[in-house]
C-alpha cells in the first residue's frame, strides 16, 4: 500500500504573485529574492497546470487556499486588473476541474496583503496578518464572511 500524502497549498490565486506585492507593500522591502533576483508581478496559469499534472500523477490530496482579492488587484469574480477576466476564470475552472475531487478549498483572508476597509472602502495601511491579531469577533466575522462569499458565489460551485 502506498504511503498517503496530504499537501497544504497556501496562498494560491490567479495571476498575481502575491508574495511580491506583500513584500513591498506590507513589509516595505524591495521585491527581490535574497540573491538579488526580481520577483515577477504575475504567475502564468501554466504553473497551475503543471502543479495539477504532478498532484494527479502522484495521487496527492489536501487543502488548497485561495486568495479572493489577490494583493488588492481585482478579485476572483471580476478578474485581475489589467488582464482579461477570462484568464482568471480559466484559473478557477482548472482548480475546480482538476483539484476539487482531492482537495478542500478555503479562502486565505481577502488580499493576503493590505487589509480591506469593509465599511469605508479602500485599504488600511496594515497587512491582514498583524491587523487580524488585534481584532475581535465583531470585526473578524464580517471580514472572514466576505472572503467566504467569494468562494461560495453562485457562479462557482466547488
Amino acid at each position: 500500500m502506498p504511503t498517503p500524502i496530504s499537501l497544504i497549498v497556501d496562498d494560491s490565486c490567479p495571476l498575481i504573485h502575491v508574495y511580491r506585492f506583500h513584500k513591498e507593500e506590507v513589509h516595505g522591502s524591495r521585491p527581490y529574492t535574497a540573491d538579488g533576483r526580481l520577483l515577477l508581478d504575475t504567475i502564468p496559469n501554466e504553473f497551475l497546470d503543471r502543479f495539477c499534472d504532478v498532484v494527479e500523477a502522484c495521487g496527492v490530496a489536501g487543502k488548497f487556499s485561495i486568495i479572493p482579492v489577490p494583493a488588492g488587484r481585482g478579485d476572483i469574480l471580476s478578474g485581475i486588473e489589467g488582464d482579461d477576466p477570462a484568464i482568471t476564470y480559466e484559473w478557477l475552472d482548472t482548480v475546480r476541474r482538476r483539484l476539487s475531487a482531492r482537495f478542500d478549498f478555503c479562502p486565505e483572508m481577502l488580499t493576503h496583503n493590505l487589509t480591506v476597509n469593509l465599511s469605508a472602502g479602500g485599504y488600511f495601511d496594515e497587512g491582514e496578518s498583524p491587523w487580524s491579531q488585534k481584532q475581535d469577533r465583531s470585526t473578524l466575522t464580517p471580514y472572514i464572511t466576505k472572503a467566504m462569499e467569494y468562494l461560495s458565489h453562485k457562479d462557482w460551485t466547488w
